[in-house]
């Protein structure tokens, strides 16, 4: 018997992990059940005959996020395999994919209908990014694409010096390309601080390990950079 494609994090969270590109890459999407079969799936890859199976055994596809201006690329699939899913993008993403039905935007006036579930938060002063994180607030699950990676094993010398140039080998860490993208600092802090403040114990990123506790007080240091208050009631 095959080994299952998807992999249990949390109660209702699971990820897909795979590898991609010349330079083996690794990138995960995460799904999210938020509301008994209602299934969220978060910078969404490649699904196929097998995975969509175990999708359906979970519960039916109803929103598909595309957290940032970069993870974007399996959208249109993923959409094409789940038409009556929402699709979630930030608005310069919908300018950039003018080709992507995008039905809903994380423009500041959005309330999701899985918000009783997961939280989200935009962070702005990142125009080239415009990175959206979630909290699955009932497994303290911090969901996030490039806010932070975890690279401590990677097991090709190309694959380390690729994420190397972006400043994402080892770990945890956020990469300088994430510094250079923040332009505006002031408008970024008190995005970050709200993050800061959810209860979360676990990270789930794109790119990296999770790591499973102690993820807050990793997380803060790793953002001290921009000035943010580490305590909870920011």
């Amino acid at each position: 018997m095959s080994e299952p494609l998807l992999r249990v994090l949390a109660d209702d969270v699971w990820c897909r992990d795979e590898i991609l590109g010349a330079v083996r890459s690794p990138v995960r999407m995460t799904v999210v059940r938020w509301r008994e079969r209602e299934l969220l799936l978060y910078s969404p890859l490649r699904i196929s005959d097998d995975l969509a199976r175990e999708l359906d055994e979970l519960g039916t596809v109803t929103d598909i996020v595309c957290p940032n201006s970069f993870h974007h690329l399996f959208a249109g699939k993923a959409l094409a395999r789940y038409p009556d899913a929402r699709l979630w993008g930030n608005p310069h993403l919908a300018k950039k994919r003018a080709d992507l039905a995008f039905t809903d935007l994380f423009d500041g006036t959005e309330r999701p209908p899985w918000s009783d579930a997961v939280e989200h938060q935009l962070i702005p002063g990142m125009p080239w990014v415009n990175e959206v994180e979630l909290l699955h607030r009932a497994s303290r699950t911090l969901v996030v694409s490039d806010l932070l990676m975890h690279n401590p094993n990677l097991p090709l010398l190309r694959t380390r010096l690729a994420m190397g140039m972006i400043g994402a080998a080892g770990g945890p860490k956020q990469t300088w390309f994430w510094r250079f993208s923040t332009r505006d600092r002031d408008a970024a802090r008190p995005a970050v601080e709200r993050i800061l403040a959810w209860d979360f114990d676990r990270v789930v990123m794109s790119h990296g390990e999770v790591i499973d506790t102690g993820a807050r007080e990793i997380l803060a240091r790793s953002l001290a950079w921009l000035g943010v208050r580490n305590d909870r009631s920011a």
